[in-house]
């Protein structure tokens, strides 16, 4: 008895050994077979009008974006991790550029959005940017609606719509003598924006109002803006348009009334093809730019900027995938400075990293230019730069709105043989690294949750 006993002690005891090699093999067989590889990319995406008002500008950003993160990918990427930059089409749509975010949100597995373009567009996904499940960097829009200290997963590089018609406004009231200016603007969030900014130029100059010439996204038709500005007495028009809509309303005024006045405009009107159109009809035009002159060599070397002659040599050996251009400028900045956080970031990159690098940033020397974050706008850039037309640009800190002559040159047609103007002294800011945060884990890592962009590539 006690040996058929222990015979089925045996047996018992050998069965449940190879229950339990079974049980562990298909837990290992399962775990192995489930375990997601290293993703080769980081993805991002970016949502522009690229066929609509905003072509012009979009295409110049695009072309800025897609030659960095190209030339990132041949170097060996980022830790070993190439750029893989998805843009999609919103035709200046807001419900368009909703269906986008959300496409790369599901489709692409991307909530990491560089550069994209339109103050309409974006806010119709802004919900997504509160709710923590997209990280938007350097968006093309000054809009303040976007520029709050809640809005934490919002970073700008750019100056404000705000500032530019203050700043432009003052400028032609000033030195131009303009007394009574119509604004031809966009009726909308951005619209409203620059034109709060000149409101409050006119009056600190203690001009009562100005013509306010409103239009609709899309518009193409400005019979009625032309009727208007006709009928009044103006020596100036501000055009705080897309590039389009400026070109649309000139041709629609006529080259005769057009030269009679004072003309200005914001940033938006800064591309290539917009000057050409200006250059060809020889109007004069005073434009407000995001970014240094993109065109001219310095005199003295020990002075240049060395961002702006970084995107200099880079335009030379583009063999034309990069232009001398301020958009394709401004966005080859966001993506260039964009790289240089990523390869920063020690172990996963997190939109929570990602942000607390650009929040660090305090006098931060970027290749000559000095970045800030300003934590009440979540804004790094605090400059402006004026084309008058003449040789110099016209340099202004927008914190302090003062303008300052004869800091940045632009090229001549015909450049003399000794140039006498100085070029933009470099700004004297103490350079500071971002600090590293390997090894540490602050109070908010531990307690917030925190929307992570995973090495397996489920959101990049």
């Amino acid at each position: 008895m006690n040996n058929v006993l222990l015979k089925r002690s045996k047996t018992v005891k050998k069965l449940n050994y190879r229950i339990l090699f079974c049980g562990f093999t298909f837990i290992l067989f399962f775990t192995l077979y489930n375990e997601q590889p290293v993703s080769k990319f980081i993805k991002i995406g970016t949502t522009l009008d690229l066929t609509r008002g905003l072509k012009s500008e979009s295409t110049k950003v695009l072309c800025g974006l897609e030659y960095v993160f190209n030339k990132v990918n041949k170097e060996g990427g980022i830790n070993g991790r190439k750029i893989k930059l998805t843009p999609m089409d919103d035709e200046y749509t807001p419900d368009k550029a909703r269906e986008n975010i959300e496409i790369l949100l599901n489709k692409v597995k991307t909530g990491l959005i560089v550069c994209p373009a339109g103050t309409p567009t974006l806010n119709a996904y802004l919900d997504l940017v509160k709710e923590g499940k997209v990280l938007v960097l350097f968006p093309i829009t000054g809009t303040s609606i976007f520029r709050k200290p809640d809005l934490r997963n919002l970073i700008h590089l750019r100056a404000s719509y705000y500032d530019e018609g203050y700043v432009l406004t003052k400028y032609v009231i000033e030195k131009l003598n303009a007394k009574n200016i119509a604004f031809f603007y966009q009726n909308d969030a951005s619209g409203l924006d620059i034109l709060r900014g000149a409101r409050d130029a006119l009056k600190e100059k203690g001009i009562k109002d100005g013509l306010e010439v409103p239009y609709e996204r899309n518009d193409v038709d400005f019979s009625a803006a032309v009727k208007k500005i006709k009928g009044a007495n103006i020596d100036a028009i501000g055009f705080f348009s897309t590039s389009t809509a400026a070109e649309a309303l000139i041709r629609q005024l006529g080259l005769e009334e057009v030269k009679r006045k004072k003309l200005f405009g914001i940033s938006d009107l800064s591309i290539s093809d917009f000057k050409d159109f200006i250059k060809d009809r020889q109007l004069h035009f005073i434009i407000a730019h995001v970014v240094p002159c993109p065109e001219k060599r310095a005199a003295n070397k020990k002075k240049e900027l060395a961002i702006i002659k970084q995107f200099q040599d880079d335009v030379e050996k583009s063999e034309g995938r990069l232009l001398l251009d301020c958009q394709c400028l401004e966005a080859y900045l966001a993506a260039s400075l964009f790289v240089k956080v990523l390869k920063q970031i020690k172990g996963d990159i997190t939109f929570n990293k990602i942000i607390k690098k650009f929040e660090a940033m305090k006098e931060y020397n970027f290749g000559g230019l000095p970045l800030s974050f300003d934590p009440e706008t979540r804004q790094l850039l605090h400059n402006l730069w004026l084309d008058t037309g003449k040789e110099e640009w016209i340099k202004v800190e927008t914190n302090k709105k003062v303008i300052e002559e004869k800091k940045q040159v632009t090229p001549k047609k015909k450049p003399p043989k000794k140039p006498k103007v100085e070029a933009e002294e470099t700004p004297k800011v103490e350079v500071k690294e971002i600090p590293s945060d390997e090894g540490k884990v602050s109070p908010e890592d531990k307690v917030s949750p925190e929307v992570t962009i995973p090495t397996t590539g489920e959101f990049i």
